[in-house]
């Protein structure tokens, strides 16, 4: 009997485990969970997203950026990844944090990765040693905003933005 109880344990554990995961994955089929300011996106059919800029100004794409759709800070080693492909037209990005309280409130937006080209995989080892290195101490939620740097008409393709147990 006490054998049957810690097998049974042991896969209450595995299943508990899997399903208060953090982790969240858009392969960027579509543009769903995006948001628009001065920019567009669209969804190209092979498992990426454009994202231009339509006018000057701050141009900028949120990932999660409705309150529904924010992401919950579950604990110290919750990672992000953003995969970017290419540039259009010499264009350059850059990733912001934007944190929020329990309430929803804004505390701060933290930019992670400065102006850019490259098509490396972008990892933020820990969204929540972001909040601690900048004194935000009651972030529950965030988001991830893609700031879009050159001319009108110039952006970035990406492949897929990933959140995850780190």
């Amino acid at each position: 009997m006490t054998k049957s109880i810690k097998i049974l344990l042991i896969m209450f554990s595995i299943v508990f485990a899997g399903c208060c995961s953090a982790e969240v994955i858009d392969n960027l089929d579509a543009v769903t969970f995006l948001t628009t300011s001065l920019s567009s996106v669209s969804a190209n059919g092979n498992s990426t997203v454009s994202m231009t800029k339509t006018a000057s100004g701050d141009s900028v794409v949120n990932w999660r950026g409705t309150s529904s759709y924010y992401v919950r800070v579950r604990n110290y080693n919750d990672r992000v990844e953003v995969t970017p492909t290419a540039a259009i037209n010499s264009g350059q990005y850059s990733l912001h944090i934007l944190f929020y309280n329990s309430a929803k409130t804004l505390l701060a937006e933290i930019q992670w990765a400065d102006a850019r080209s490259s098509t490396d995989v972008q990892v933020l080892p820990s969204v929540a040693a972001l909040a601690a290195q900048n004194n935000i101490t009651t972030a529950e939620y965030f988001y991830i905003r893609f700031g879009l740097h050159g001319s009108i008409g110039s952006g970035f393709i990406f492949d897929k933005i990933h959140v995850k147990d780190g």
